[in-house]
């Protein structure tokens, strides 16, 4: 798996978050709460910066792995990475303000601003490093959605649709890399 492809993950999660908690709260009231989110330097202690062995858990191409005994063959034309996740997000049909709030996501941002390149790959899939980086991103939207005044009366029902949405993310990012979806949650 890349890098590239755990944020198009991550960002889909989002995504489907946001869809759903524009029909759960309506569309204005949640750009309204977006606009109101705390700014960045507010936040920056929930939401750090990844860790050397976060880094470490993404090897750069500049050293790919040896080819497998049987090539690829890929039908479509390679892509930047950076294309991909444009694309990727293109493809969700966000109404255009949610599609703005997608990029600001800062759990996407710490992940994206760091020093990973986007098309590095994951040195090993059942790396405890990855693991936790899967449910850190899970855990990150719990701690997102809770930075939000959401009504003390509606609160119960966003946290299930968070919930929802990024236990999906984490049985899917789970059976990509060869782990049982069903393993204990920590959400």
């Amino acid at each position: 798996m890349r890098f590239v492809e755990f944020l198009i993950r991550m960002l889909s999660a989002h995504a489907e978050t946001l869809q759903a908690l524009s029909m759960l709260l309506g569309e204005d009231v949640l750009v309204g709460l977006l606009e109101n989110f705390p700014d960045s330097d507010d936040i920056k202690d929930i939401f750090k910066e990844p860790s050397p062995e976060q880094i470490a858990v993404f090897e750069n191409l500049a050293n790919p792995p040896p080819p497998p005994h049987k090539p690829e063959r890929r039908l479509a034309s390679p892509r930047s990475p950076y294309q991909e996740l444009d694309w990727s997000v293109q493809e969700l049909h966000l109404p255009a303000l949610l599609s703005f709030y997608i990029w600001t996501y800062p759990p996407y941002r710490r992940w994206v601003e760091s020093k990973i390149d986007l098309g590095a790959c994951v040195t090993s899939k059942d790396s405890p490093e990855l693991l936790g980086i899967i449910e850190q991103a899970a855990e990150d939207a719990r701690h997102w959605t809770r930075q939000m005044p959401i009504p003390p009366q509606m609160a119960a029902r966003v946290d299930a649709v968070v919930k929802k949405a990024w236990l999906k993310f984490r049985a899917d990012m789970l059976k990509t890399v060869g782990q049982r979806p069903m393993q204990p949650v920590r959400l």
